[in-house]
């Protein structure tokens, strides 16, 4: 997925990569992408804490495994992060991270990532899926530093990067957050924040942890 991002930035294709976490014989499926906070630091990958938690195993896509002693934890949200000795051609700069105070209650959004692990085997490339914002990302719903989105979100799309995609604006490109679940998915699925609200089949919604925690 080719796309202008942020001024200053070279355009590349956003490096997503899908991810398969061994629990003893669990194997739970979700998606990374590699973040770089500062300049001159190496980009490690971004994804969620539900997903690796107690993994003895962790495997990228390209089948590369990960140890899981690099694995390290975000306080307070459902955010992990995995050092990783790659250098990967292209990542998102933490300055795809726009000023709260710019964003709209309502933006347009595209989310990346390999629902149900859904893989295009032949280029590599992640799964786009379009919505909006369905609550105002300046505000925390629910209190805690997350807010939802009107999209498609299915198990396997946790640790997707939710991006603003307005291509008109003078910044295209922006990282909202970090999907990490949905609120009403199957009876043994992570229903997230959510999980007092009814257990039935997945609706259009999903919630996505504030992206300003990646800089934390």
């Amino acid at each position: 997925y080719e796309m202008v991002p942020v001024t200053g930035v070279q355009t590349c294709a956003l490096p997503i990569c899908p991810l398969c976490a061994y629990v003893g014989d669990e194997r739970r499926l979700g998606t990374a992408f590699w973040f770089r906070r500062h300049p001159g630091v190496p980009p490690v990958l971004v994804t969620c804490r539900h997903v690796v938690e107690g993994a003895e195993r962790i495997t990228t896509g390209s089948g590369r495994a990960i140890s899981a002693g690099s694995v390290t934890f975000i306080e307070g949200v459902d955010l992990a992060i995995l050092q990783v000795q790659e250098t990967p051609k292209a990542w998102i700069e933490a300055q795809w991270i726009v000023p709260v105070e710019t964003l709209g209650a309502i933006e347009p959004i595209v989310i990346l990532g390999h629902p149900l692990g859904l893989v295009d085997d032949h280029s590599g490339r992640p799964i786009a899926r379009t919505g909006i914002t369905a609550t105002d990302p300046k505000l925390p719903f629910r209190g805690r530093p997350e807010f939802l989105v009107d999209a498609p979100c299915y198990p396997g799309s946790s640790g997707s990067p939710v991006l603003r995609y307005a291509p008109g604006d003078a910044q295209p490109i922006a990282l909202l957050g970090v999907l990490i679940g949905g609120p009403a998915l199957l009876e043994d699925a992570r229903t997230g924040l959510l999980s007092d609200w009814p257990k039935a089949d997945t609706f259009h919604l999903g919630t996505a942890v504030d992206a300003r925690y990646l800089l934390t």
